[in-house]
C-alpha cells in the first residue's frame, strides 16, 4: 500500500500531476509556498474537502523531487484507508524503519485527510513525544474539524517551524483569471453568475464534483465532531425559513425545539465550515 501511494518511490509518475496537466482549468496553489519546509515541523493544512488540499501536496511533492536525490525522503500515506490511530502508527513505524535502513536524515512526510482516522492525534503525538520525527517535516491535511476537535490543542510546543494553513475555494478574483486576464465589467457579471453557481470550487468546475458529495462531506465532519446531522438539518432549515429577516439563537431555538446554546453551537460550526456569515444585526436605536 505504501509503494502504491508513493509511485515516485519505483520511478513512476503519479496519477495526479497527470490529471493536472489535462484539466480544463487549473490554478497553481500558491498556499504551499506558506508551509514550512525546516525540520522541525508539524504544518496543518485545513480547507473543505475537494477544495484542493490533496493536489496541493502532490504538486509540492513533485517540486521537491527536483531538488531530491532519493526519492525515499518523501513519503505520502492517503489515510482514508486507515480506522483507528493503531493502523496510522503502524504505518509510520513501518516507513520510519525504512528509513533509517536506507540512512535518510531528514524526510518530508505527509499524512492526507488524517481526521477520517479515529484518534488520528494520539499516534502523532507518541512519535513526536519520542523523538522519532525529531528531524523531519511533517504535513497533515485534514477538515475543518481538526482544528476546532478538542484534541487539536494537545500538540501546544510540538510543532516545531510548522505553521497552520487554511485553504479556501477560489476567491472571485482568482476564479475571474480562469477566463480572463483583464477586467471587464459585463464579462464579470457573467463570470460572476458562474461563480455563485460553483461556489469557488474548481473541481466542480472541471466537472469533477458534484452537490451531494459537499453534502456528504459536511455530514462526515460533523460526525467526526459528535454532532447530530439530524438537528443540523433542522437549525439550517429555521435559518433558512426566516432569512433575510434578522434572526437570534432563542428564535433558532423555539423553532427546532432546543436550547439557544446548542443553536448557537451549531451555528458557529456552520460559520467554521463556511456554509454560512453570521453578520450581526444593528438596531434602529444604534
Amino acid at each position: 500500500m505504501m509503494e502504491l501511494q508513493n509511485p515516485w518511490w519505483l520511478g513512476e509518475s503519479d496519477r495526479d500531476w497527470e490529471a493536472f496537466e489535462k484539466l480544463t482549468y487549473r490554478i497553481w496553489p500558491n498556499w504551499i509556498e506558506n508551509l514550512s519546509l525546516r525540520p522541525f515541523s508539524l504544518n496543518f493544512v485545513i480547507g473543505p474537502r475537494r477544495v484542493g488540499k490533496t493536489l496541493g501536496i502532490k504538486l509540492l511533492i513533485r517540486k521537491l523531487l527536483e531538488n531530491e536525490k532519493n526519492p525515499y525522503t518523501i513519503f505520502y500515506f492517503s489515510c482514508d484507508v486507515l480506522e483507528s490511530y493503531r493502523d496510522l502508527l503502524e504505518v509510520l513505524n513501518d516507513y520510519l524503519k525504512s528509513k533509517k535502513k536506507r540512512k535518510i536524515k531528514r524526510a518530508f512526510i505527509f499524512l492526507d485527510e488524517v481526521t477520517l482516522v479515529e484518534s488520528w492525534w494520539r499516534a502523532l503525538k507518541f512519535l513526536i513525544d519520542r523523538g522519532e520525527l525529531r528531524n523531519d517535516v511533517v504535513t497533515v491535511t485534514g477538515s475543518i474539524s481538526l482544528t476546532i476537535g478538542r484534541h487539536f490543542e494537545t500538540f501546544g510546543g510540538r510543532r516545531g517551524n510548522g505553521r497552520t494553513i487554511r485553504v479556501t475555494p477560489l476567491s472571485f478574483r482568482e476564479y475571474y483569471g480562469l477566463f480572463y486576464k483583464e477586467f471587464f465589467p459585463l464579462k464579470a457579471e457573467e463570470v460572476f453568475e458562474d461563480y455563485l453557481e460553483t461556489g469557488g470550487y474548481l473541481a466542480y468546475l472541471n466537472g469533477d464534483l458534484k452537490v451531494d458529495e459537499i453534502v456528504g462531506f459536511l455530514k462526515a465532519d460533523l460526525k467526526a465532531l459528535d454532532r447530530s446531522t439530524d438537528l443540523a438539518r433542522d437549525i439550517m432549515g429555521a435559518i433558512l425559513d426566516k432569512a433575510p429577516s434578522p434572526v437570534s439563537f432563542n428564535s433558532i431555538a423555539k423553532a427546532v425545539g432546543i436550547s439557544p446554546h446548542t443553536a448557537r453551537d451549531y451555528v458557529e460550526l456552520f460559520e467554521a465550515f463556511h456554509i454560512l456569515l453570521q453578520v450581526l444585526y444593528l438596531g434602529g436605536d444604534g
